[in-house]
């Protein structure tokens, strides 16, 4: 599985990367994450936002982001929050159960999923992900 991480200043850019994607990947399914910015945002908030969009697999915490950007944890949920709408857990959360789901789509294992999104547990990657789907369903 490979990881494309990149940056376009314009259309023209971004449709060459995105053709060597797509070249990489014939006749399988893409999934493709943007961030798109209107203008360069220096906000700890949105370079918060892209590390994790950037680095979802492997953050096991929001202590671990805190840690990187050096603010305390609640600190950086207060601020994500009022920023998005959201907590940096629930977030991180919704980046690797979707992720998840795709993967499991294309055909891995419960065990390689699991260990993709960052889970050393079988079991307790089971358990948020059945929960995570439940509440996406409506149940």
């Amino acid at each position: 599985m490979k990881k494309y991480n990149f940056s376009a200043k314009s259309i023209e850019d971004l449709s060459a990367l995105l053709k060597n994607v797509f070249e990489d990947f014939k006749g399988k399914t893409v999934a493709i994450s943007l961030w798109i910015s209107e203008k360069d945002n220096d906000e700890v908030e949105y370079k918060i936002k892209r590390y994790m969009d950037e680095n979802f697999c492997e953050i096991t915490s929001i202590k671990e982001i805190a840690e990187k950007f050096s603010y305390h944890p609640d600190t950086i949920t207060r601020k994500f929050k009022k920023k998005f709408g959201i907590t940096p857990y629930k977030y991180l959360l919704q980046l690797k159960m979707e992720y998840a789901m795709h993967l499991l789509n294309e055909g891995y294992l419960l065990k390689q999923v699991a260990y993709e999104v960052g889970y050393r547990s079988i079991n307790h990657f089971s358990t948020i992900f059945k929960r995570y789907r439940e509440i996406k369903n409506g149940k």
